[in-house]
């Protein structure tokens, strides 16, 4: 696991400087969500002029006793709302 931080998730290291972006007013955004019976996340990128993409938020939940039962698409779901 140490070995896939320090390589970076999809290019994406964020472990180094800068960790986020500033939003530009120019950009494709993407919302790359991940769900767990443990945990929700997910990750805000937008694409920047060289054609990379660099994180501009995130955000993490615990599920409550009722969202725990959800369905992992129902959680990706919550992710997003």
């Amino acid at each position: 696991m140490v070995d896939v931080i320090r390589r970076g998730i999809g290019g994406i290291r964020l472990t180094e400087a800068p960790i986020l972006s500033l939003p530009r007013r120019h950009g494709a955004y993407t919302l790359d969500t991940d769900a767990s019976a443990g945990k929700v996340g997910v990750v805000l990128l937008q694409e920047k002029p060289d054609q990379s993409t660099r994180p501009v938020g995130y955000w993490s939940h615990s599920p409550n006793a009722a969202e725990r039962s959800y369905r992992t698409t129902e959680r990706e779901c919550l992710a997003v709302v």
